[in-house]
């Protein structure tokens, strides 16, 4: 019989979560994710950042990226999911800009990918939308582009809103929704 209890205790005693949920300031998840490190989309760059900035180069090319305002961050589980600006170039060409994710777990901030948004776009905000059947959610995103018959170099007019499906802290599946 002891043999028993005991075998019960330490079955519950695996089962026991004693970690605590953490719950992260803005501030907190800003500082994790401007010193994180990300991958170049369409690169095999990974870049360190420090305070949000980075460059990166090899024999052919060089460039630089940047995390920038606004940041929104979703609780996902026992982490959160927390999105930003990235903009990047690479070499002389026009500057692209996406919206980041990154996963914060234990107070570090892990790359999962991006949604590219355009050349010179200006994102204006990324606030949530509502949940997804399958455990998923939609973040909505709100930025200035540039109209079709708009060269680079003027100023960016269009306003437009992009969805964005997200689950399991990957970015799934665009949906336009512009206006």
């Amino acid at each position: 019989m002891l043999i028993f209890l005991g075998f019960v205790l330490v079955i519950v005693y695996n089962t026991i979560d004693f970690k605590k949920d953490r719950s992260y300031s803005r501030e907190e998840i800003i500082s994790a994710v401007n010193f994180s490190t990300v991958t170049i989309p369409n690169s095999s760059f990974a870049v360190g950042l420090t305070d949000g900035k980075g460059e990166f180069s090899d024999d052919v090319v060089k460039g630089s990226i940047s995390i920038s305002e606004p940041y929104y961050s979703v609780k996902s589980g026992k982490s959160y999911d927390s999105f930003a600006v990235m903009t990047y170039s690479k070499g002389d060409v026009e500057e692209f800009v996406a919206v980041a994710l990154f996963q914060i777990k234990n107070g570090k901030a892990i790359y999962r990918g991006s949604y590219p948004i355009g050349g010179n776009a200006v994102v204006g905000s990324i606030s949530n939308g509502q949940q997804t059947t399958g455990g998923g959610y939609i973040i909505n995103v709100g930025y200035l582009d540039k109209i079709e018959e708009e060269v680079v170099g003027d100023a960016t007019t269009e306003q437009k809103f992009l969805s964005l499906t997200v689950k399991d802290h990957m970015i799934i599946a665009p949906e336009s929704a512009e206006e």
